[in-house]
């Protein structure tokens, strides 16, 4: 079973079922989806959607970003949708800031990694409150953002951590972005317009693809801020160990 899903042109709609935890259970992959903005632009497309059974979409793309590329009522009559706006993750006002600056002084590696630290910040009672309504509803979910792969990511990487999957399986699942835009980065790049802006896009590549500092970044924020996951996932977000369990026992065969 391809792990991938071919929906309106999106190339990281994905399952993340197969994952073992700790306790030697594994992840669904009937239940469980993320990626980036996608449509249903034909009935294929409805039908691929249909199929994957999704009840509820949680969006934690920004609203500028949501007014710029809205979820169309063809999706919205298949499934809930959750607005629940990032701004660290939209990297358009970076990108817009370094259009002047000498090539030596654009990190963007350096940049995102920061923007992955600083996520936390503004995300958390986003994060607290995606996991409200994960508990209180049921059936397969998706999680998204523009591409799929930093606010997704952490999003993903806090649930499969609260599903007891191991950290370097949870940092795998977030690193197959990586390989989703590989030799992609470019053409992701002027699809935002960036070459408009003047700005050299292989200056750029590391905002479209993922490194693992990336992810690294938040769960060094989450060890500072919190102790560690266990007492960020129980105070921080008030995922109780009865939700906890409850999650496990509707994401886990």
């Amino acid at each position: 079973m391809s792990r991938f899903v071919d929906i309106g042109g999106s190339v990281n709609f994905r399952h993340m079922g197969g994952y073992e935890t700790v306790d030697g259970r594994r992840t669904r992959a009937d239940i469980l989806f993320r990626g980036g903005w996608f449509d249903l632009v034909s009935d294929q497309d409805a039908a691929r959607f249909a199929a994957t059974g999704i009840r509820r979409i949680f969006d934690f793309r920004s609203n500028p970003e949501r007014e710029k590329r809205s979820l169309s009522d063809r999706i919205r009559r298949q499934a809930e949708v959750y607005e629940l706006g990032i701004s660290p993750g939209s990297m358009g006002p970076y990108l817009q800031s370094i259009r002047d600056l000498p090539a030596a002084d654009v990190d963007c590696k350096a940049a995102m990694t920061r923007m992955h630290y600083e996520m936390l910040g503004e995300g958390a009672p986003r994060f607290r409150e995606f996991f409200m309504h994960l508990v209180a509803g049921d059936g397969p979910f998706m999680i998204m953002c523009s591409a799929g792969k930093d606010r997704t990511g952490v999003a993903a990487a806090l649930l499969l951590s609260a599903l007891g999957v191991l950290r370097e399986t949870m940092l795998g699942d977030y690193l197959i972005s990586a390989d989703v835009y590989r030799d992609k980065e470019l053409i992701f790049a002027r699809n935002q317009g960036l070459e408009t802006l003047g700005v050299d896009l292989n200056l750029v590549r590391d905002v479209f693809t993922v490194h693992p500092e990336y992810l690294e970044a938040v769960l060094q924020r989450i060890d500072e801020t919190a102790g560690g996951m266990e007492a960020f996932m129980s105070q921080t977000l008030g995922l109780a160990a009865d939700c906890r369990q409850s999650l496990r026992d509707a994401c886990l065969d």
